[in-house]
């Protein structure tokens, strides 16, 4: 029964450092007598309680998504964004808490999803990963409610949907806190905001006196030259400066180049910059005339110490607390010289040490060129391409995705066998169905019970030789512990992460304890699941050497998704109904290896890209020099389960140059799309071959010696490839199953494409800009650790003003 709390809770919060002094800050009397407020009710309907094996989960019919935070519960969140003109003074938000219940739990709430890095490499170097994996499902202890206020917000600046500097405030009211001691939730009917503001005194220009600024190396000032009279041309007013131009203050080169951004933003309003430049030279030396520098992010996820980021060229402004105004955002808050400090803890936040803004005040996009050539191809690319009315032919309303089961999704199985007074020979029988009546073929082990030996356990994953790596397929049931000629004898075994099992902490472990064997395995359906569906029953048998029933059968409902697969899905839905949408997926058979090898897919996906298209969406696995993803149900663990589709670079493929620089042989001449390629760094910038002498078997393992990475590779083509491209710098980060597409990589590619589409914003720089500022207003007001990288490791390989079609 559900008791009143009498009285109204009136609460405020801010989370900057330093926010105490937000309320006290000091105001002239023109401002405080001109201050007006602003006020919003929030009504909640009573939360419906969802209990399952996981957990329990609670919704509310007004919200929409979850506050997420690794070890943390899932709670209900509204979030609601308010827009002032820029220099507007924001002195006061408060919220007051009406019509509160409480309610008993009988199960603790769910915790929170954990990300993963689309790379296994990096799950096992990583501290944050290989914790939270261990301690999966497990909500961390804390006092008091949490979340610990019923709202929260955040000030920011940046560029609104109609390209107008803006100052955001970002609410986010919790409906319901929840109380671990207690066991209870605390509901709240009606949540009121106030925003007390002031706008600015004076007038912010809003006339461009021009729009584009490219900043370039002072070698490509000649092939540049046709590509600026193109813009102005086409009434882009446009202005190029070379690095050696700029003698703004800065602490380097690269704060510099953004003080110099800064200042043609106030003076001329400018809204897009191009940077014409790559890191250092093609071998790795250090030629000032070739490049424009990259900003390394010092943001340790424990996966890896930093990246790079563009963002912080086009983040110009933040809103500062204590002044109430509009500040240079300089990503370096405690002025030690590293930028976007943030270096993981368990509680994240003692572990940030710079304050970054995040929205981007430009548009901003990079031409990664390290010659002459280069930048002449890029120039005649985009000139060509924006010449005509591409949206009129047949290949550009043409829509080409490729990808595949992305993580080992897998839950635990429940299942133990005693096998107390027992002696002999027996065999563990499993069998998959799927909803719409397939079954698929049974799946056997033959283990030996002798309680007068020692034990011998172990962990194996065949599945990959029960499809021969052919798809669709029917559903698989796949035994993993115990396996084939295994003793269950007197002693105990435990391995809880085995050898060769992808994250098999969450899925997978070797358990036999006190003569009781606990039977691990997996059930999917490796069909597309867009029609059969992501839902199995796996049913699990014993039988003796008579062939008598001595246990079960268990029948348990099983799902897997294929992540890649459903994110891609995902991007197509948001694209007109009448385009053709083309999926190269592994659940489909059309993403697969060749004859000669199961895991090289490369000629096939190169055949089909070079028909070319208006878009396309590559998502999965990567590193600099290759992209690849999984077969449906990751058979036989990734070394038997992956396929390769895309690399640049193939350095052990024998002499035959085509096999060692595949994308020779890419041929959609003139039909190029917009690329989006997700992973794990097949944006970065910082690539070079003399990383290969500093770095050794690391920069082997993690393909970092290319010259170029992939992604710049496929823009910078002549008249091939991609027109433009949109990747991550750094370690791209998702979700397992089910929350795959719900935040992260899974949320933040697919929505450029509903930018695009559904928002209208078709040229690309802007649709770049309103991807991130979308991604900051669903997830913040204050992003985590993981989303925040999410967010600043997403750049643009291409010319932001170009119109798309």
């Amino acid at each position: 029964m559900n008791r009143k709390i009498i009285g109204m809770l009136i609460v405020g919060l801010l989370l900057f450092s330093g926010a105490s002094n937000f309320l006290n800050a000091e105001t002239t009397n023109e401002q405080e007598q001109n201050f007006v407020t602003i006020g919003k009710n929030i009504s909640f309907s009573t939360p419906e309680i969802l209990n399952s094996e996981t957990g329990t989960k609670i919704r509310f019919d007004e919200t929409d998504r979850y506050k997420t935070s690794i070890g943390k519960p899932m709670m209900p969140v509204k979030t609601t964004v308010y827009t002032f003109p820029f220099g507007s003074k924001i002195h006061d938000v408060t919220a007051l808490i009406s019509d509160v219940s409480t309610m008993p739990l009988t199960n603790q709430i769910e915790a929170s999803p954990i990300p993963l890095p689309y790379d296994t490499t990096y799950v096992k170097e990583s501290e944050l990963i290989q914790s939270s994996l261990k301690n999966e499902g497990e909500l961390e202890i804390f006092s008091g409610f949490y979340p610990k206020s019923w709202y929260e917000y955040n000030v920011k600046i940046g560029l609104n949907e109609n390209n107008e500097r803006t100052t955001f405030v970002i609410v986010n009211t919790y409906p319901v806190r929840y109380s671990m001691e207690e066991e209870t939730i605390e509901y709240a009917s009606d949540i009121h905001i106030d925003i007390s503001y002031s706008e600015p005194q004076n007038d912010i220009a809003t006339n461009s006196e021009y729009e584009f600024l490219i900043i370039a190396g002072s070698a490509y000032v000649d092939e540049l030259q046709p590509f600026v009279e193109f813009k102005q041309d086409n009434g882009i007013d446009t202005k190029l400066v070379i690095t050696d131009e700029i003698d703004t203050d800065g602490f380097d080169e690269a704060e510099q180049i953004k003080y110099f951004i800064k200042q043609e933003l106030d003076e001329s309003n400018i809204k897009s910059v191009l940077l014409v430049g790559g890191h250092r030279s093609f071998w790795g030396f250090n030629k000032p005339e070739l490049q424009i520098p990259t900003r390394f992010i010092y943001l340790d996820d424990t996966g890896e110490p930093g990246f790079v980021s563009d963002l912080y060229y086009a983040d110009i402004y933040e809103y500062d607390n204590e002044t109430g105004t509009s500040i240079f955002s300089s990503w370096d808050t405690d002025g030690d010289g590293k930028y976007g400090e943030w270096y993981y803890t368990p509680d994240e936040i003692s572990g940030k040490e710079d304050n970054v803004d995040l929205l981007p005040d430009v548009h901003l996009g990079r031409w990664a060129c390290r010659t002459e050539e280069e930048v002449k191809n890029m120039v005649q690319k985009v000139m060509n391409y924006e010449q005509k009315d591409n949206t009129e032919e047949e290949w550009f309303n043409r829509m080409i995705s490729l990808s595949g089961d992305d993580f080992q999704d897998q839950i635990m199985l429940n299942i133990s066998w005693d096998t107390t007074g027992l002696q002999g020979s027996f065999t563990i029988h499993a069998e998959s169905a799927n909803t719409i009546g397939q079954t698929g073929p049974e799946d056997t082990v033959t283990v030996e019970v002798d309680h007068t030996r020692e034990s011998v356990v172990t962990f194996s994953e065949d599945d990959h030789l029960t499809t021969d790596l052919n798809y669709p397929n029917l559903p698989i049931a796949e035994i993993t512990v115990p396996s084939d000629g295994n003793v269950l004898g007197n002693s105990n075994v435990y391995n809880e992460n085995p050898p060769n099992a992808y994250i098999g902490y969450r899925w997978t472990p070797v358990n036999y304890t006190d003569n009781v064997v606990y039977i691990r395995g997996k059930s999917y359906n490796p069909q597309p699941h867009t029609e059969t569906g992501v839902d199995t029953i796996l049913k699990i048998w014993i039988t003796d050497e008579n062939e008598n029933i001595v246990f079960g059968p268990v029948l348990t409902n099983q799902s897997m998704y294929f992540e890649g697969e459903w994110a891609t899905q995902k991007a197509m839905d948001f694209m007109p109904t009448n385009m053709e949408k083309i999926k190269l997926w592994t659940s489909m058979g059309t993403f697969q290896g060749s004859e000669d090898d199961v895991h090289d897919g490369i000629d096939l996906v190169v055949d089909q890209l070079s028909e070319g298209a208006g878009f396309w969406y590559i998502a999965g696995h990567a590193n600099p020099m290759i992209y690849a993803n999984h077969y449906p149900g990751i058979p036989g663990g990734r070394a038997n389960g992956d396929v390769k589709g895309l690399t640049q670079f193939s350095p052990f493929s024998g002499l035959n140059p085509k096999d060692i620089f595949p994308l020779t042989e890419l041929d959609n001449d003139g039909k190029l799309p917009v690329l989006v390629l997700s992973g794990c760094h097949p944006c970065q910038i910082d690539v070079s071959f003399l990383r290969l002498f500093t770095e050794g078997k690391m920069a082997l393992w993690h393909g970092t010696f290319v010259w170029e990475s992939l992604g710049w590779w496929l823009t910078k083509l002549d008249n091939r490839g991609a027109i433009a491209t949109l990747g991550p710098t750094g370690l791209g980060y998702g979700y397992i199953g089910e929350g795959g597409t719900q935040g992260l990589g899974g949320w933040l590619w697919p929505e450029f494409f509903r930018q695009y589409n559904q928002e209208g914003k078709e040229v690309i720089g802007e649709a770049w800009t309103q991807t991130l500022n979308n991604y900051i207003f669903e997830f913040g007001p204050n992003l985590d650790l993981i989303d925040t990288k999410t967010v600043e490791e997403m750049v643009l390989l291409g010319d932001p003003t170009l119109t798309i079609g």
